[in-house]
């Protein structure tokens, strides 16, 4: 995973482990997936399996993201059009994933009913079925670290919010198969969370 600059070290040994299992194919298959081997990262863990065209069944949420969202999601359909009509840029996003297969790093900004906020670094892979089709998704979500949130806080929190769960940086991961089309998820675009601000020019006197 060279030149991806992962947040937590988390991530990048979940990023390590995907990397392990392929062999010699392009996309592991799921059933190498061993959780004797992810027990740190259990808590954090998310697999999505693609069902249809328009829909991906929520397999599992690990018990940390159950506990910071305060809802277990295991079991419930992720559908490709919002409310409004509007298609769902973490559906796009898990489609691309397995369309041009390929790995991902978002990080958003989640608001919960209390009103507080956290970074959260989500990172996650693609995972063949028996058949070796690209069909499931395993995702790491946790929140990033304190020397993260003092580097970019300022930055992010200035931004106006537009939903409740806000992209503010993506990208998609080359895995051999190149990259798909970028997402764009919010009105304002994504901001570079990985830069700090720049820093203002001197002037002369």
């Amino acid at each position: 995973m060279d030149g991806i600059n992962f947040d937590r070290k988390e991530s990048a040994s979940f990023a390590e482990y995907w990397q392990s299992l392929r062999k010699d194919e392009l996309v592991p298959a799921k059933s190498r997936l061993d959780p004797s081997q992810l027990k740190h990262l259990l808590p954090y863990i998310m697999i999505f399996e693609k069902i249809s065209d328009t829909s991906f069944l929520i397999r599992l949420v690990g018990t940390e993201i159950v506990r910071r969202r305060g809802a277990d999601i295991t079991g419930h359909k992720l559908e490709a059009y919002l409310n409004a009509g509007e298609e769902s840029p973490f559906w796009k996003n898990l489609m691309s994933v397995l369309d041009c297969p390929c790995g991902f790093l978002t990080i958003s900004i989640e608001t919960y009913t209390k009103g507080t906020q956290s970074f959260i670094e989500l990172s996650g892979f693609p995972f063949a079925d028996s058949e070796g089709v690209p069909r499931f998704i395993v995702s790491l979500a946790i929140e990033s670290s304190r020397s993260f949130n003092r580097r970019n806080k300022s930055l992010l929190m200035s931004q106006e919010r537009t939903t409740r769960q806000e992209w503010k940086f993506h990208q998609f991961i080359d895995i051999g198969a190149g990259l798909p089309e970028p997402i764009i998820p919010t009105k304002q675009g994504i901001a570079p969370v990985y830069q700090d601000q720049p820093k203002r020019a001197r002037t002369s006197s």
